[in-house]
């Protein structure tokens, strides 16, 4: 009977969705966002007032990877303050796939903290991603099954989404408020 009640007891404890965070989209919901920039170029979309939101939840898919003798293929979801910024960053530095997945914090353009995930994205794989930050800049970024968090030490003002040498799309990409 014991035995019986445990194993009830832990499948509902399974099964129950998590307490705490509720997710507020903020207008317009859900989006598609397809970065398709050629070789040798940037390009971006950026929110320019950041303080009204603090989550983004989005499908990420890297679809082609450009090439360019100078610049290999790479794409950024940067959280901003100043010249300061936490930046999840995807690239292919030998210009082929998997791509690696890395958190870094620039501090006046200079790398002042950088962390690895263990796994790598393939072309055409979809990725999960979940980016929160908090008041004071703890920006969290979880990537599938694995998250970093890094302190931007000030309030995210922007965010940028960007990409150069290739094609990432983001599909849904959903931005808003999470609350305990």
């Amino acid at each position: 009977m014991r035995q019986i009640l445990a194993a009830a007891t832990c499948a509902l404890l399974m099964s129950a969705p998590a307490l705490a965070e509720s997710f507020t989209p903020s207008p317009p919901g859900s989006m598609v966002l397809d970065l398709d920039t050629q070789g040798g170029n940037f390009s971006a979309w950026r929110i320019e007032d950041a303080q009204a939101i603090n989550t983004i939840h989005a499908t990420l898919q890297v679809d082609r990877l450009g090439l360019d003798p100078h610049w290999a293929p790479g794409f950024t979801i940067s959280f901003i303050n100043g010249t300061d910024r936490v930046m999840f960053r995807i690239q292919s530095a030998d210009r082929k796939p998997p791509l690696t997945m890395r958190l870094v914090m620039m501090k006046n353009d200079k790398t002042a903290d950088e962390q690895d995930y263990l796994a790598t994205v393939g072309m055409d794989e979809k990725l999960e991603l979940t980016m929160t930050w908090t008041a004071d800049g703890a920006v969290s970024a979880r990537a599938g099954d694995e998250k970093r968090t890094i302190a931007l030490g000030a309030p995210v003002r922007a965010v940028e989404i960007a990409g150069s040498t290739g094609e990432v799309e983001l599909n849904p990409l959903t931005i808003g408020t999470t609350a305990p």
